[in-house]
């Protein structure tokens, strides 16, 4: 990589780390490619939750904070009723920190599954950079078939260089898409390490964590069948084990806050005390890395969450709802069982049936990626020669 002084590393959509992932990924990234803390600079809605975790102090920031004005332009933009009214919102929030990156400089995308949403600030950021002739790279994502749409594909063409941070988006993207641009590596998360930290009494005993997030859940106040089947694991570990039950809340941000959800379950076992709900705003992501490593078995709707519990080699089900979770599970040789589409369950109790797979095969399942770990974190490092390559 260069060493020059002037060049900067951007990240446009680091958003804040009020989602512990997006704090993942920065640290990951810093860790990989050994960029000067001074060089990497980040785009914050909300600082604050940098301050928290301690990333800030890794990162140099740009326009956190959209200013009043802007914010009622962007409400009276959201109003009108005009085409292509986000890429103007887009602007606004964006183009103070977009106009300081320079030729030369280097912008990664991240934000790992950008491309499994609609189309979004993603399109318009590699849009105006490649304008710039920005060397752009796309950063650990994933994305699938059912994500697709013309502007996603344009944006696609436009970058510098895409890592797909698991085989079946690299499959599509060279297979279905004819890319010649993308790279398979694994998330940058993976090389992270638990963080010490004192947990509450209650780990002291076998405990099942569970991370849980209003995208599976439908909505917490609704019923659904994602609820049964929850309710119906919570009952059975409480009846029929001796484990606790821990959530560990992995988002914190006003329209996602897994806090919520986690406690709308809790609430349905209000007389127990073997339910508890981990304090987790204050911890960083390797904290939280390190609560999940106490654990015996884990269910994650959060994808970084599931990344903690995989490098720690703890049994676990991902609770997915798109390609990123069978493409991570299926590089790290685990059954198919051990991914749950909320999306596609017909019974209140297919989470339990695979739960109870789970401990029937915990041994060879923890044996496994105790195998599979310490090499694909190796091989999460090897993605360094491309950017030096790219970047010098």
């Amino acid at each position: 990589m260069s060493k020059e002084k002037n060049k900067k590393f951007y990240f446009p959509i680091h958003l804040d780390a009020g989602n512990r992932g997006c704090e993942a990924i920065a640290r990951g990234t810093i860790e990989i490619l050994g960029i000067p803390s001074k060089n990497y600079i980040g785009f914050s809605r909300e600082i604050e939750n940098d301050i928290i975790t301690g990333i800030e102090t890794d990162i140099s920031y740009i326009n956190n904070k959209c200013t009043f004005l802007k914010n009622i332009l962007i409400k009276v933009i959201n109003k009108l009723k005009i085409n292509n009214k986000e890429k103007y919102v887009y602007y606004l929030r964006y183009s103070s920190f977009l106009k300081a990156i320079k030729k030369g400089d280097i912008c990664f995308i991240t934000g790992g599954d950008m491309l499994c949403y609609g189309n979004n600030q993603l399109n318009f950021i590699v849009n105006y950079l490649h304008r710039k002739s920005i060397t752009t790279i796309l950063w650990g994502c994933s994305f699938g078939e059912e994500n697709y749409t013309s502007e996603k594909y344009k944006a696609l063409l436009e970058c510098s260089l895409i890592t797909a941070r698991e085989s079946l988006t690299y499959e599509y993207m060279k297979e279905k898409l004819h890319l010649n641009n993308v790279l398979l590596y694994p998330d940058p998360a993976f090389v992270l390490k638990p963080e010490f930290n004192e947990l509450p009494s209650y780990f002291e005993k076998n405990c099942v964590g569970i991370n849980l997030s209003n995208f599976v859940s439908e909505g917490i106040n609704a019923t659904s069948l994602f609820e049964e089947n929850v309710i119906n694991l919570m009952k059975y570990i409480l009846s029929e084990t001796a484990m606790n039950i821990v959530f560990i809340p992995h988002v914190f941000w006003k329209e996602q806050d897994d806090r919520k959800t986690c406690m709308y379950f809790k609430d349905k076992f209000k007389d127990s005390n073997r339910i508890q709900i981990l304090d987790t705003y204050r911890m960083n992501y390797c904290q939280i890395r390190y609560a999940i490593s106490k654990c015996r078995f884990f269910l994650g709707a959060r994808t970084h969450a599931m990344i903690s519990a995989y490098s720690v080699c703890i049994p676990s089900i991902a609770l997915g709802y798109s390609i990123k979770s069978k493409g991570i599970a299926k590089d790290l040789n685990m059954p198919d069982y051990t991914v749950i589409d909320y999306r596609t369950l017909r019974e209140s109790d297919e989470l339990l049936c695979k739960f109870k797979k789970l401990q029937t095969n915990e041994i060879n399942i923890r044996k496994t990626l105790e195998v599979e770990m310490q090499k694909y974190i190796n091989s999460a490092y090897e993605v360094k020669a491309n950017v030096d390559e790219i970047t010098s």
